[in-house]
Order: C-alpha cells, then structure tokens, then sequence
C-alpha cells in the first residue's frame, strides 16, 4: 500500500502517460485542477452575488438542525425521566417552529439558487 505522500503527490500533480489524456481533441486542457479552476472562474464567480443568501440560508437551515438536536435533550432528560408533561407544550412548539422554520429557508434557498442559472440556461 502505498503511503499518503505518494497518493497525494499523484492526485495534486498528476504526470499522465502521454500528452493525449491532458488535453481533449479541442485543445482544453483536462487536468482537474485546471478543471476546477476554469469552473469556477467562468460559472461560479459570476454568480457569487446571488449565491451569497442562498448560502446565509442554508446555514440558518444547518443551525435549525442543530437546535432541534438541542431542544431534544430537556424533552428527554426533563420530561420523560421525571415523567412529567408539564413544559410538553413548549418543547412541542418549539420543534414545530424550528421545523417550519427549516422548510421555509430550504424551499427560498433552493429557489433561489435556481433562479439565476434558471435564467441564464433561458438565455443561451
């Protein structure tokens, strides 16, 4: 097996058997970083504006997850260990709220993470 070094050295540099596997019959060039990077630079730079709330919304729609494993904790350790039902209602809404809260950011982000591109596919 060989070891991390090696198996980085060939994915960061890779050195192809011949000159044919780099480059496609209309002369661009393959190799994946350049790849990448001419990716980026022709399809996502250009739309880094409108992909800049989509991006705030879905870390609000991560950190609403992360909540609702949060408000489970006291509906466990508060309710059902000391077999009450007296802050139910709470604990209830709250997972309510933070799931329709997680449904709309999801449903706006992926509309407008569409939309751009949407309307730029149109175009073409």
């Amino acid at each position: 097996m060989r070891n991390f070094s090696q198996i980085w050295r060939r994915i960061s540099d890779p050195s192809p058997a011949s000159d044919s596997q780099t480059k496609a019959p209309n002369g661009v060039d393959l190799r994946s970083s350049r790849l990448v990077i001419r990716l980026w630079r022709e399809h996502v730079l250009k739309y880094w504006p409108a992909l800049t709330f989509p991006l705030i919304l879905m870390s609000l729609e991560g950190a609403a997850l992360g909540a609702f494993a949060w408000m489970v904790r006291p509906l466990f350790d508060e309710l059902f260990a000391a077999q009450s039902l007296d802050g139910l209602w709470k604990v209830v809404t709250v997972i309510g709220f933070l799931f329709l809260f997680r449904a709309v950011a999801g449903f706006v982000q992926r509309v407008k993470t569409a939309r751009p591109f949407a309307n730029d596919c149109a175009l073409r």
